[in-house]
């Protein structure tokens, strides 16, 4: 039986981990068998399990989440079920986690299980976030969502996204910003993502794009 990884992405609220989940989720299924899991139950109108409802996407990989008659729930009652998915090894898993150490409390139950498996654990830094803007508040919120979760991250994704009438120069910015981040913090860079319309000037990089949103925001971008 392939002992397929795990990859868990938490970070700050509003940092793209969700966007980036179903990324991620479409590049590796072209090669492996992935389920991605949705464990956020901190941004619970704004989650994976929204968008493949609501849009009905045809994705191509598997959503484990909340049963749909418990989707508007804000409690981690998926617990149960991803417990037996970590322990049957027979998928890449790619797990949304709310943010902050809010939603990493449910990791914390799931310890156990993780620790036997090829569990990789990484923070995703967007530079534009209130509270990713430096390496002390990053510092910080890494250290909150350790002790929360009790994974202890090495790695890292950087995602230049700021969302509409954004400027080169800011991404610009931001990538600088990163980069020192990343280094102080002595984490490896897995991926690095950009907002998709800046794609042509970040060499390496992967284009993403927004897809999920809250009621009031659909058409505007």
């Amino acid at each position: 039986m392939n002992d397929y990884p795990i990859y868990i992405l938490c970070g700050e609220a509003g940092s793209g981990k969700s966007e980036i989940v179903l990324k991620l989720g479409e590049i590796f299924s072209k090669d492996m068998p992935v389920s991605i899991v949705d464990l956020d139950n901190v941004k619970i109108m704004r989650t994976i399990r929204h968008v493949r409802v609501e849009k009905k996407l045809d994705l191509p990989f598997e959503v484990i989440s909340i049963p749909e008659e418990f989707i508007n729930i804000d409690i981690p009652i998926v617990a149960y079920k991803i417990r037996s998915v970590i322990e049957e090894k027979s998928n890449f898993l790619i797990v949304d986690v709310g943010g902050n150490s809010d939603g990493a409390i449910v990791l914390g139950s799931l310890n156990d299980v993780l620790v036997k498996r090829n569990t990789v654990p990484i923070f995703v830094l967007n530079p534009f976030r209130p509270f990713s803007n430096s390496f002390e508040a990053v510092r910080e919120t890494i250290n909150s969502i350790q002790r929360s979760s009790k994974l202890v991250f090495k790695n890292l994704i950087i995602n230049l996204y700021l969302g509409e009438g954004s400027t080169l120069e800011e991404m610009v910015f931001g990538e600088r910003l990163a980069n020192e981040i990343a280094k102080k913090l002595e984490l490896d860079v897995l991926f690095r993502f950009v907002q998709e319309d800046f794609i042509k000037y970040f060499k390496d990089y992967i284009p993403i794009s927004p897809l999920l949103f809250y009621p009031w925001e659909e058409g505007r971008i």
